[in-house]
Order: C-alpha cells, then sequence, then structure tokens
C-alpha cells in the first residue's frame, strides 16, 4: 500500500479551545480567528491580498479515524450517513475544508473569517477559492435575484389563491445553502427582511430571522431530490376541500389532464405540521413524485425553479376546482 505524508504548515489560533465549544459550519457563531504559518512556509504568501477568499485545509487531529457512518452534526433524529456524504471531523482523514475570507495579513500570520476550527488545529494547505471581488459581487446579485423570485412567487401565489394570510412557504436551493421564508410572514406581501439562509446539511440558520416551522422539511426535499432547486408549500382550498370529502372527486375526475397530472402526485397521511415524522414522510415520496399532498394540511411541490413549482401547484388546483364542479 502506498504511503503518504503531510506537512503542517501553521497551526489555528482561535478563541474556540475545545470540541464542544466549536460552531457547526456555516453557523454565525464561528469567530474570527489567526492562522500561523511556520518560518519554513511564509514565502508561499507572497501576493496574498486583504479581501481574497481562501480555502483553508485542516487536519483534525482530535477526529476519530475508524469512523464511517455518522448522524449528521450529531443530530439522533436525522439518518445516518457515511461520513463521505458529511462534514464531520470524524473520518479516515480527518480533513477539514474551511472558505474562508483574509481579513489581515501580518507577517506570517493571516485573520480570516469564519473559521470553526479550534485553537491548536494544524493547517495543513491553503488554496485560492478562485474567486475575485467582481464574483463576489455577482453572489449578491445573484441572491437578489432569488429574493426577487420568492417575493414574486409569493404574490402569484396568494393572487391566485393558494395561500392566504400567513400559510405556506417558499424556499430556492443554491448549492448547499437555501433561502426560505421566514416564519409568520404574509407570503403575498414578502420583503426582503422577510428570508433566511440556512445550510441544508446541518439545518443551521445562517442569516436572517428564525424560518418557517416547515424549513426541516424544505431542508429534507433538498436531501433526497437532487434535481429539486425550488419548493413551494401552499395550502390550495379546492384541493384541501377535494382530499376532505369521503367520494374522491378528483381521482375520479375522467380527463387526460387530470390521469396525467394525479400520476405524479402522492399522498402521506396525517402528521402534525413542522415535525421531523411529517418531513421525512415527504422526502420518501419527492424521488418518485415531484407533488405531495400532505392529509389535512397542504400541497409541497418542487421543480427546477419556483416558476415550476407554481404551475405545478396551480395545475393540481384548478383540477380540484373542477372536480368540485362536476360533483355539484
Amino acid at each position: 500500500m502506498m504511503n503518504a505524508s503531510l506537512n503542517i504548515i501553521g497551526r489555528v489560533r482561535s478563541p474556540l479551545t475545545d470540541r464542544a465549544s466549536c460552531p457547526f459550519w456555516g453557523s454565525p457563531e464561528c469567530p474570527e480567528s489567526w492562522i500561523e504559518i511556520e518560518p519554513a512556509y511564509v514565502e508561499a504568501l507572497f501576493r496574498m491580498d486583504r479581501g481574497q477568499d481562501i480555502l483553508v485545509l485542516t487536519w483534525f487531529h482530535m477526529g476519530d479515524r475508524s469512523t464511517l457512518q455518522c448522524h449528521p452534526q450529531g443530530n439522533q433524529d436525522r439518518p445516518i450517513r457515511g461520513v463521505f456524504t458529511t462534514r464531520s471531523p470524524d473520518r479516515p482523514n480527518p480533513v477539514g475544508l474551511h472558505p474562508v475570507r483574509v481579513l489581515e495579513i501580518d507577517g506570517n500570520r493571516i485573520r480570516v473569517w469564519p473559521l470553526e476550527a479550534m485553537d491548536g488545529t494544524p493547517v495543513i494547505d491553503i488554496k485560492s477559492n478562485g474567486r475575485s471581488l467582481s464574483s463576489v459581487q455577482s453572489l449578491a446579485h445573484s441572491a437578489l435575484d432569488v429574493e426577487t423570485n420568492i417575493i414574486e412567487t409569493g404574490r402569484l401565489a396568494r393572487e391566485r389563491g393558494l395561500v392566504s394570510g400567513r400559510s405556506g412557504n417558499i424556499s430556492v436551493r443554491h448549492g448547499q445553502i437555501m433561502t426560505v421564508t421566514a416564519s409568520g410572514t404574509d407570503k403575498g406581501r414578502l420583503r426582503s427582511g422577510d428570508l433566511c439562509l440556512m445550510d441544508i446539511e446541518s439545518g443551521t440558520r445562517l442569516q436572517g430571522p428564525p424560518a418557517s416551522t416547515e424549513s426541516t422539511m424544505h431542508m429534507e426535499i433538498y436531501r433526497r431530490q437532487p434535481e429539486a432547486l425550488a419548493v413551494l408549500h401552499t395550502h390550495p382550498p379546492h384541493l384541501l376541500a377535494c382530499r376532505a370529502r369521503a367520494d374522491a372527486p378528483l381521482e375520479r375526475l375522467n380527463l387526460y389532464e387530470a390521469r396525467r397530472a394525479l400520476a405524479d402526485l402522492a399522498f402521506v397521511p396525517a402528521m402534525e405540521p413542522g415535525t421531523i415524522e411529517l418531513a421525512q414522510a415527504v422526502a420518501l415520496e419527492v424521488e418518485q413524485h415531484q407533488a405531495v399532498f400532505m392529509t389535512r394540511h397542504g400541497l409541497a411541490v418542487w421543480g427546477k425553479n419556483l416558476d415550476e413549482a407554481l404551475a405545478v401547484s396551480d395545475e393540481l388546483e384548478g383540477l380540484a376546482r373542477t372536480a368540485l364542479l362536476a360533483c355539484s
């Protein structure tokens, strides 16, 4: 077997002094830290600049190298996963990957943020993250586009009667980050301050007010269905009325459009909204279906964008309205 060796190029100097005090990756609690570079490697800092985005690779020296599976973030409510699908520090080769920004350079020391590694953690490499200030600005414009899209979708959903008042929730996925509507917001009158950012893997809120109570369901859908880039949860009144009737008028609707739409609609039994049980039940269905009706609750639809999710939701509500008219 081939052997490999690593050179420790520096160490983290952080206010975090033990594993228990270390926040999860992406947490707003991640502090500023210093990286002290060993004298032999100082020349490798040549032309590093303040404001530059870099990738810091660390060696989690306290990690358990025998660990192959874990509950993500140590959360026993989340299903066990192989460590290669998590950011757990416990893994065969405990390498940490930390996207950070350079705030200051002082000789052989670099001040960076955000860094969740504890004091004394060995640093084994530093790489450019490939972002210039212009690309950071582009990311800001992308975030603004997402914001505008969610706000407009909320307005249209309210206009079409798919939500009322503070019901429903909307999210968009960008990489491993989710922008989702905050708890208790009027979807027809959303503002930029009504949205929050969450890390999909950890469930950590990164920015903004508390997320919708159904944010767990959105994250579970994204984890289970890699094609999902947007999720819309609505409370369509005609669809809810159809499912409340014993004669199942929607299933009996003899239209070609109904057969096609119902083939992509799954149903889950009544469960308490906002619970992990409901979130996981919905997530199990999205592997094979684009829309999931939650008994006595509402509809969840994923799409490659919010326009698609809204169109599917609107179509199902229209078919339910037709089914009720056919019964009258």
